[in-house]
């Protein structure tokens, strides 16, 4: 079996110039707003079951559209918005 060598950056047709693609940045770290006093982890926890009531939301939506193709972004902007109002309602309570 042939081993690969290193991979070479793309040479682009404009210019003759080596182009090499970047990595997509990492998303950043959520901090707790100032003057939140908590437990080490515990915003990490509230954060990590928000997203997954979104996810969980989002399919819910997709599954109501009769499982159509195409809109993920959509339900997914829909369903954070349906659970963030949730949370300040219950917050603001």
């Amino acid at each position: 079996m042939a081993v690969k060598g290193p991979r070479k950056p793309r040479k682009t047709a404009s210019a003759g110039k080596e182009t090499v693609t970047s990595k997509p940045e990492a998303s950043p770290i959520v901090q707790p707003p100032r003057g939140v006093e908590s437990q080490p982890g515990e915003f990490q926890r509230a954060q990590h079951r928000m997203e997954e009531e979104i996810r969980f939301r989002a399919y819910q939506i997709f599954e109501e559209r009769g499982r159509q193709e195409g809109q993920h972004h959509d339900d997914w902007v829909r369903a954070e918005a349906e659970i963030r109002a949730k949370y300040q309602r219950a917050k603001s309570a």
